[in-house]
């Protein structure tokens, strides 16, 4: 690019307008794709943070469905035994989740 300022310098100097806008025209681009190739750079930094992210969060809702399977399980078992045992199961606490059987029905 400093040699394209250079030139268009020189034009202006020896009196060629012409060549001189063509340079600086030249100079204008450059500066342009300077700026675009930065923007570029930057974008591609937070894309791969947003995907590092992303990739994070997957790996966490991973494990906690597998929790929440694991608990589901437990807990049928726990109710079965209690239900062989005959034993009625204690009341959930206000604002549990029922049991994975005793899901109230969505559809109407």
């Amino acid at each position: 690019m400093k040699a394209s300022e250079a030139r268009q310098k020189k034009a202006q100097a020896d009196g060629d307008t012409a060549s001189a806008q063509r340079w600086a025209d030249v100079v204008q681009r450059y500066r342009r794709i300077a700026a675009l190739t930065q923007q570029a750079a930057s974008l591609a930094q937070q894309a791969t943070a947003i995907e590092e992210q992303t990739a994070e969060l997957n790996t966490q809702t991973r494990r906690a469905r597998n929790l929440l399977e694991q608990t589901e399980v437990r807990r049928a078992r726990a109710l079965g035994e209690l239900q062989r045992l005959g034993i009625t199961p204690p009341a959930a606490p206000s604002g549990a989740a029922p049991a994975p059987n005793e899901r109230p029905s969505t559809a109407q």
